[in-house]
C-alpha cells in the first residue's frame, strides 16, 4: 500500500533535538525567484498547510498564530534579506506586511510562544508531500526496502508556511550529550539562527546531517550527539547533492547545536591549541590576534548561511545548464 503524508521540516531545540552539502529537493523548487513572504495571525491558520501539519490542529491553540511585535518583524526581515540575495543564492524573499495586508502572499509566517523542545517548522520548497513507495521499481523480486520520494503537488490553494517559535525551553533528550544547559548565544541570536534554517527549507534544502556517513565523521556531530546514528534521515531517491560535505551549513543540526550549546558566537584558541569545533568555511568567521605572547587568536562567528549553502541554492535557482553541470555535484568544493 503507498503511504501519503504531508512533509514539514522540523528544527527543535539543539538541546533536545528535530554524504556530502547541502542537499536540496529539485522538484518541489520554486518556480519563481522572488518569494513573498507575510506574517499571519491565527486568522490565516486555516489558509495554510500548517492546518494539515503531523501536531497541529485545523485550528489554532492559545499559543499559536500570535502576532508577531515590531522588534521580532524586524529580526525575522533582516537576518532573511541579508543572507538570501538574488545575487548570491538565486532567490530571495520580499513582503513583509501582514497577511491581512497581502492575502495573496506566498509564504504565510507564523509565530507560537510555548515551553517546547520545538523551534521552528517548514515545508520543503512549494507545494510539496512525501511520498513512500512500497517498491521501486515495481518488481515482485525487489527486496530492497522501500523508498520515499518528494513530489510537487497540485496548488491546493493553501499557503506554504514557516513556524517560528519565540519561547523555547531548555529540556534534552536522551541523545543528547552532555552539555551546559544554559546557551551560549543569547535567545536573539539563537532565533536567527533558526529563523535562517527554517527559510533554507522553504527554498528547498534540506537537513545536511542526513547523509549520515559524514556526519559520523564530523566532530561537530560526535561531540553534540551520544549516538549519531540516531539522526538518521531518509535520502529521498529525489533528493540531489550539490557539493561535498559542509559542516558549517546552517541546514545542520550538528552545527547550530555545537555554536548554540558548546561554543557560542565567540571564542579564544591559543596557538598551540585545537579549535573545539569542525570549522572550514571562512566566510562565516573573522580570526584576530588579541594576545602576542602566548598568541591568542580570537574567533567571532556569523549568523549566516554558508558559502555551500549559498552554492546549493544557486544550484536550484540560479545556475544555467552548463554551469549545473560542471558546479552542482557531490565532489564540488569552494
Amino acid at each position: 500500500m503507498k503511504k501519503t503524508l504531508v512533509l514539514t521540516f522540523t528544527l527543535t531545540s539543539l538541546g533536545a533535538l528535530a554524504s556530502n552539502f547541502s542537499i536540496g529537493e529539485p522538484v518541489t523548487k520554486w518556480t519563481k525567484t522572488e518569494i513573498s513572504v507575510c506574517f499571519a495571525t491565527k486568522n490565516e491558520w486555516t489558509k495554510s498547510r500548517i492546518r494539515k501539519t503531523q501536531g497541529f490542529g485545523s485550528l489554532a491553540k492559545a499559543d499559536e498564530g500570535l502576532p508577531f511585535t515590531l522588534d521580532q518583524k524586524s529580526l525575522i526581515q533582516d537576518i532573511v534579506t541579508a543572507n538570501y540575495t538574488e545575487e548570491e543564492t538565486g532567490i530571495h524573499f520580499t513582503g513583509w506586511k501582514d497577511c491581512s495586508e497581502t492575502p495573496k502572499s506566498d509564504v504565510y509566517l507564523f509565530r507560537m510562544e510555548k515551553v517546547s523542545s520545538l523551534k521552528g517548522k517548514a515545508n520543503i520548497g512549494d507545494n510539496s508531500e512525501y511520498h513512500r513507495v512500497a517498491k521501486l521499481p515495481s518488481n515482485p523480486e525487489d527486496k530492497t526496502p522501500s523508498k520515499v520520494k518528494f513530489v510537487k503537488m497540485k496548488d491546493s490553494g493553501l499557503k506554504e508556511y514557516v513556524l517560528l517559535n519565540t519561547k523555547v525551553d531548555e529540556v534534552e533528550t536522551p541523545n543528547a550529550a552532555s552539555v551546559a544547559r544554559k546557551d551560549k548565544t543569547t535567545f536573539e541570536e539563537h532565533f536567527q539562527m533558526t529563523t535562517l534554517h527554517e527559510f533554507g527549507h522553504i527554498a528547498g534544502l534540506r537537513h545536511e546531517h542526513a547523509r549520515l556517513e559524514d556526519a559520523k565523521e564530523d566532530i561537530n556531530c560526535k561531540t553534540t550527539y551520544k549516538n549519531v546514528d540516531e539522526m538518521k534521515e531518509e535520502e529521498a531517491i529525489t533528493t540531489e547533492k550539490f557539493s561535498v560535505y559542509d559542516p558549517n551549513s546552517i541546514m545542520s543540526y550538528c552545527y547550530l547545536r555545537k555554536v548554540n550549546r558548546q561554543v557560542g558566537l565567540q571564542f579564544k584558541v591559543k596557538s598551540s591549541g585545537l579549535i573545539p569545533m569542525n570549522l572550514t568555511d571562512n566566510t562565516i568567521y573573522t580570526k584576530t590576534l588579541v594576545n602576542k605572547n602566548p598568541k591568542i587568536y580570537e574567533y567571532n562567528l556569523k549568523i549566516a548561511l554558508s558559502a555551500l549553502d549559498k552554492h546549493s541554492l544557486r544550484c536550484l535557482y540560479l545556475y544555467d545548464q552548463d554551469e549545473f553541470a560542471e558546479k552542482c555535484n557531490a565532489d564540488f568544493s569552494l
